[in-house]
């Protein structure tokens, strides 16, 4: 018997979840595919012993005498609804219709020393929303610039940190995200 941490077992139950969320949303597909071809009927039909000629409308008692005797037989707790696929609202595949819902706000933290640009590394870059509240933490890199994704909205970067071992004065810098950007300096 071998020992494992809390953590181990927590991560292996996560990646289960994962497995059967994959499964449930491909058994989704598949389910909705079929109920969107056109041999919803035919295949109905073979399992209730019923000849199509025999289905009428949905909502008479012919076709929910069928659709309680398919949940008496099957002992199944769902019944059919017949949707007239061309009435359905359907999102176009094209992703170039969409509107971006986030967008990616980057800045860039230097200094002039001697006429030279000197990146200022390891600052802590906090984003407050319009009502000050912390949304994003995050740390400017080698080069000095720091990038973080997020959705519309009123914000304020707080920079604060050291250079050469000396404190620097904390910048508050506000920028607005509006709908439909995908990219934002933030100065």
């Amino acid at each position: 018997m071998s020992e494992r941490s809390g953590i181990d077992m927590i991560s292996e139950l996560l990646n289960e979840v994962r497995m059967l969320r994959k499964e449930v949303k491909i058994l989704d597909q598949n389910i909705k595919k079929i109920a969107n071809s056109t041999k919803v009927a035919e295949i109905a039909s073979k399992a209730l012993d019923t000849p199509l000629k025999d289905w009428v409308k949905p909502s008479s008692p012919k076709i929910e005498a069928i659709s309680k005797k398919l949940i008496d037989q099957k002992n199944l707790r769902f019944k059919f609804e017949s949707v007239d696929a061309s009435k359905t609202k359907q999102e176009s595949p094209n992703r170039a219709n969409r509107k971006p819902t986030m967008c990616m706000c980057q800045g860039k933290m230097i200094i002039t020393k001697d006429g030279k640009p000197i990146p200022l590394p390891d600052l802590s870059v906090k984003i407050f929303d319009d009502k000050d509240k912390l949304i994003k933490e995050t740390k400017t890199n080698r080069a000095g610039t720091w990038m973080s994704q997020l959705p519309v909205g009123n914000y304020i970067a707080n920079i604060e940190g050291k250079f050469n071992k000396q404190d620097l004065y904390p910048v508050n810098l506000p920028f607005i995200v509006k709908p439909g950007m995908q990219k934002l300096e933030v100065k």
